[in-house]
């Protein structure tokens, strides 16, 4: 094995192991480096692995039903896992327990599966569809819970990305619109846009960007470093990539990666409202630091002045701090290569003349400074005010850093290549989605690291002061694709919501095909069960509704420890003989009980006495209170007749009355 020189500008951090040894040792034991996440379960598309990607890409989590659903554009389908048994103590190998194919949804011009979602109640999932033709429109389909068909709905061209608002009211797609034949004569180029579905009405909105194609709209939007294809409108130039939705389902923030930019979507007007550039990557000086150079055979992170970085961002994503919205993008960096055209330029710099691959700036409007050379990518995180699209804080070099302290022999090396420093003249480590979790009261963000593979974690709860907190790469560098492979699609789970009331992070690998699910450090969630009763008496044949209040997810059970006494049929009682029974009502997790007291029918003809309970229903022969006496025969008759004598005298007098007044 080749000997790593490491030269300037790691990061100091106490947290981070110093030894390569180390990292293998996590590597074993499934485990991130601070012990913070473990993997707890397994799931494997078993489609093989591919260096193109697109195994197993991406995943959500159903917590009404402890399920996930994962899109496998390899195999074109959405696998349906249940996780239910999943034990934060083990490591469970997980199965699908339906898998519904492309060919099964039955749209004859379907292309390709991209995504898939969630709705908020649990109830339904829904999956982006592109047409097989590139430059047509593509679909959405919406099932139950269970993978059942509800209906198609059509969206715009090319569907990447799926999700619904918090509330529930509106699917949106991002529909790419990439121009996959290249930009020849007679090729199109086709709208980018974002579909908005009304899920009560089914009635869709295609929300483009051509107001922005005017002279002088566009001009601005160059004027603030918006990239835009020379002689080309933004709303064919444009390709949004991702969405995140504010927690008020009122507005869309949505990524466009290639124009280095993020939209701003007003879901009540369905209208985009600004394009905000995300601006350049100083390199020159202070913590922006980065390594382009492959040949020098060494880790080399440093500021250079030659270079300007591209943030790119790729996944996005959206929390609140004291009532501020705030947006949190993985600044991945991406290319154009399609048909005969690419807007990559590679040139050999420095001493050691290493292959650099910089943007082509002839074919774009909205540099400023054309001395210098762009790089894609930010290699790093960001926070920003969304209310004012000023980003407020950025990662800076710190995962080159990190993961050159942490794995020096396979540093900025390839999803599908080992090799070292593979990936440093090109796009570093690639961050390519990014999610967040409250855990103990403090925010978390997660961000998967496309090329060298693995998990960062930062605490983000100042959003201008984020620090790292661990780092989980579960990847067998033995070979170059083995273990768990590039992630693509991440999704958090809190500890509420779990099936092990333990915070989880679920890992969709492209390129190995695999799922990890991640146990995270932090307090156990106790869930609450509790029973309307916990003491019932019945007679033989009555019925009692037993009313339970839970605020967990998973399926509860209802059992009798004596079916001779008492049957139970989810929450309903029926007595059946006298006796004594417990009712236990449980989760798998936790339970409540409540006694039940069969009476015997006769009790008061035999005089054998049942005593009672503050719940039991009886009759003024049954229970008197204590302190009233019984009243025998005489006594009971006495105030009777008192009565009649009275109406008796009533009458009488009454008669009189109206004699003398006769007279």
């Amino acid at each position: 094995m080749k000997k790593t020189k490491i030269l300037t500008g790691l990061l100091t951090l106490s947290m981070i192991s110093s030894t390569a040894m180390t990292a293998l040792n996590a590597q074993d034991n499934r485990s991130s480096f601070n012990n913070t996440m473990h993997e707890i379960a397994n799931y494997n598309t078993n489609a093989g692995a591919d260096g193109d990607g697109g195994v197993a890409e991406i995943v959500k989590y159903n917590k009404y039903n402890q399920t996930m659903y994962l899109v496998s554009g390899k195999t074109q389908s959405v696998h349906i896992v249940n996780l239910n048994n999943v034990n934060s103590n083990s490591n469970t190998t997980l199965e699908a327990t339906k898998t519904v194919t492309l060919e099964s949804i039955g749209i004859n011009d379907a292309g390709d599966i991209t995504s898939v979602d969630v709705s908020p109640d649990g109830k339904e999932i829904a999956i982006a569809i592109q047409h097989k033709d590139y430059d047509k429109n593509g679909y959405i389909a919406r099932f139950d819970a269970n993978g059942q068909l509800i209906n198609i709905h059509e969206a715009g061209i090319q569907p990447d990305m799926i999700t619904y608002s918090p509330d529930g009211s509106l699917i949106l797609t991002a529909n790419e619109g990439e121009p996959r034949q290249g930009y020849e004569a007679g090729t199109v180029d086709p709208k980018g846009s974002i579909t908005a579905l009304d899920t009560n009405t089914n009635q869709s909105y295609d929300i483009d960007f051509t107001a922005f194609d005017n002279a002088e709209s566009r001009a601005a939007l160059v004027a603030d470093n918006v990239i835009i294809k020379k002689d080309t409108a933004p709303s064919v130039d444009f390709e949004p990539e991702y969405i995140t939705i504010s927690n008020d389902s009122l507005t869309a923030y949505v990524t466009l990666q290639e124009a280095n930019s993020i939209a701003t979507i007003d879901l009540t007007t369905k209208q985009v409202t600004r394009v905000d550039s995300l601006g350049f990557k100083d390199y020159s000086s202070g913590d922006n630091k980065v390594d382009l150079y492959k040949k020098d055979d060494a880790i080399n992170i440093t500021n250079t002045d030659e270079f300007l970085g591209i943030y790119m961002p790729d996944g996005i994503s959206s929390y609140e701090v004291d009532g501020k919205t705030y947006l949190l993008t993985a600044n991945e960096g991406d290319s154009r290569e399609w048909g005969d055209y690419i807007n990559e330029v590679e040139e050999k710099y420095g001493e050691s003349e290493s292959k650099i691959v910089t943007l082509n700036t002839d074919d774009y409007d909205g540099f400023d400074d054309l001395s210098k050379k762009y790089l894609f990518g930010g290699r790093s995180f960001s926070i920003i005010d969304a209310s004012t699209m000023t980003m407020v804080s950025d990662s800076n070099g710190e995962f080159e850093e990190i993961t050159a302290k942490l794995l020096p022999e396979y540093f900025n090396c390839s999803n599908d290549d080992i090799s070292f420093e593979d990936r440093s003249g090109k796009k570093g480590p690639e961050p390519e989605d990014i999610k967040t979790m409250i855990i103990d009261g403090k925010v978390m963000a997660f961000i998967g690291l496309e090329r060298i593979g693995g998990v960062m974690m930062y605490d983000v709860s100042d959003p201008t002061n984020p620090t790292y907190v661990d780092y989980l790469n579960l990847r067998d560098f033995s070979d170059d694709i083995s273990g768990s492979v590039s992630p693509e699609g991440l999704c958090t789970v809190s500890a509420k919501d779990s099936p092990t009331n333990k915070p989880m992070l679920i890992i969709a690998n492209e390129v190995s095909g695999d799922v990890n699910v991640v146990k995270v450090a932090g307090e156990t969630y106790q869930h609450s069960l509790t029973l309307d009763k916990t003491e019932i008496t019945l007679k033989p044949g009555e019925n009692q509704t037993l009313n339970v209040t839970y605020d967990g997810y998973k399926t509860l059970t209802f059992s009798s420890d004596n079916n001779n006494v008492v049957n139970i049929n989810n929450n309903v009682i029926t007595a059946i003989n006298p006796g004594v029974a417990t009712i236990t009502v449980s989760d798998g997790q936790i339970q409540a009980t409540c006694k039940v007291t069969v009476t015997n029918p006769d009790n008061s003809q035999t005089g054998t006495q049942t005593p009672s309970t503050p719940d039991q229903n009886v009759s003024s022969q049954e229970k008197q209170p204590a302190n009233t006496a019984v009243k025998t025969g005489d006594e009971s008759n006495l105030g009777l007749y008192t009565a009649v004598s009275f109406l008796a005298i009533g009458l009488i007098i009454e008669l009189v009355r109206r004699r003398q007044k006769s007279h």
